[in-house]
């Protein structure tokens, strides 16, 4: 009898135990949100967007003027060159545009230069400024669901916009009804969806 006793108490043990964690889950709200799709769905991402597209074009703008002149001093260039090895010219007049030729290259070589020192300016500039404003605006998507999750009682939100280092999705598979997405991007625009409807049909047409 003792020994029934006891079988039955060692079953209730394990069954508790490896219950524990099943129940802890039950007890817990889990929620899924596309972070990806929340920021680029923000309206505020749609303005900056739309900044650094236009920062971007002036920078390519300027670079075609760089390589314009560039191309002109490239011909005045091979021009002075050939003219300094043109026979049908006396020793003096080739002496001559030997010594423009090479003050042209020198002017090309510089202008090369500038052309190089600034494409990796403007570069650097472009990614920093996305990194900001990236940075910027997530951390005001965090806040709004950290907001969301404690006001409906969800103690962990996952995102399943990333994969892993083996490149496998973060979150394989979940409930549908566990997404939360579509109300965190609701929820970001409150007040500005004509804004970003807008503004993505600027960007849609150009």
């Amino acid at each position: 009898m003792r020994k029934f006793g006891l079988c039955i108490c060692l079953g209730m043990a394990v069954t508790i135990f490896f219950s524990f964690p099943a129940l802890m889950l039950a007890e817990q709200r889990i929620a899924v949100i596309d972070m990806e799709k929340v920021f680029t769905e923000y309206y505020k991402t749609k303005i900056e967007d739309a900044k650094l597209k236009k920062q971007t074009d002036v920078f390519k703008q300027y670079i075609t003027t760089l390589n314009d002149a560039r191309e002109k001093i490239q011909i005045e260039y091979v021009e002075l060159r050939d003219a300094s090895q043109n026979i049908a010219l006396s020793d003096a007049e080739r002496e001559s545009k030997r010594v423009e030729s090479l003050d042209k290259y020198r002017e090309l070589q510089a202008k090369d230069t500038e052309i190089q020192q600034y494409n990796q300016q403007k570069r650097g500039f472009i990614v920093e400024e996305y990194e900001r404003v990236r940075k910027g605006l997530t951390a005001e998507i965090v806040t709004v669901i950290q907001s969301k999750a404690k006001r409906e009682g969800y103690s962990l939100v996952l995102d399943s916009s990333g994969n892993t280092m083996n490149n496998i999705p973060v979150i394989v598979c979940s409930e549908s009804n566990m997404d939360i997405t579509d109300q965190v991007i609701k929820a970001i625009n409150l007040g500005n969806e004509n804004t970003a409807a807008s503004i993505a049909e600027t960007n849609g047409n150009n």
